[in-house]
């Protein structure tokens, strides 16, 4: 019996020796709605707070909505920033340049840029075409109010905040409460788009600008045209398919109405906005 427990105390021993560990560093980031995202990160990582700001004009609208200054991913109204799928929080490139001339560069498993192909499940059928689409495995969209969820809101989930994607009623408060002015060469930018000024009483003198600045469908880019995104999934089109019922602004030169049915995997920009609270 001593013999055994002596052979178990040294093989244990032994183990002890032999066996090794590897020290893992996480980090945990707590958001103000209570959930916790954990990052992995090397031992002597340096982590650096930085707090951004982005501006915005109060046209005196009755719903006290804010109009930020710019879309997500520019740092001048002038500027196209990023363009999103609806309900995508980030781009489907890794880089993109507008001028002297578009260039831009896919990420991995997005060769087919912003199509309906990204988001097919790839079953090819006897007919030799492909068959099962399925557009969402999770809606971005709540089954209620019809409007994207905070955690599939580009301007939400980059700007964070109180930051989100303007409602179909939001865009049709400022068609309506505003003066659309088309700009070919918005303050010699180079830029054409809409200058937007409001009609309200003591905020006449405020605007923003909503650059006409393009689009991608599949891998083409066009710039005669931008969609500006809503929160709203439509259902006017019920044999449209789901990937083509999400709802933007389409602006063209001189003319500028609601798309009630675009194609939700169209790369377009994000003009965020946030209610100020009263």
């Amino acid at each position: 019996m001593i013999k055994n427990l002596l052979s178990m105390a040294l093989l244990t021993v032994a183990m002890g020796a032999w066996a090794q560990s590897v020290t893992t560093t996480k980090m945990y980031v707590q958001s103000p709605d209570g959930t916790t995202q954990v990052f992995t990160v090397a031992a002597d990582s340096r982590v650096t707070w930085v707090q951004e700001e982005h501006e915005y004009v109060d046209l005196g609208l009755p719903s006290g909505t804010m109009w930020a200054t710019c879309n997500v991913g520019a740092t001048e109204p002038t500027e196209p920033g990023d363009l999103f799928g609806w309900g995508e929080t980030s781009p489907h490139y890794t880089s993109i340049t507008y001028k002297p001339e578009f260039k831009i560069e896919w990420k991995k498993a997005m060769q087919f840029g912003y199509s309906a192909e990204t988001y097919w499940n790839a079953i090819k059928g006897d007919d030799g075409q492909y068959h099962d689409q399925h557009e969402w495995s999770v809606l971005p969209y709540d089954k209620e109010t019809l409007l994207l969820k905070p955690e599939y809101d580009a301007a939400h989930v980059n700007w964070g905040g109180e930051w989100r994607i303007p409602t179909l009623d939001e865009m049709q408060e400022l068609m309506d409460n505003c003066y659309w002015s088309y700009m070919e060469d918005f303050e010699g930018s180079g830029m054409a788009g809409y200058l937007v000024t409001s009609m309200i009483e003591g905020y006449t003198d405020k605007s923003i600008f909503l650059p006409i600045s393009g689009y991608i469908n599949h891998t083409t880019y066009s710039n005669t045209a931008t969609d500006y995104w809503l929160a709203n999934y439509s259902t006017t089109f019920a044999d449209s398919g789901e990937y083509r019922k999400c709802q933007s602004l389409q602006l063209w030169a001189k003319r500028r109405q609601i798309d009630p049915a675009m194609y939700r995997h169209n790369g377009e920009p994000v003009r965020p906005v946030f209610t100020k609270k009263k």
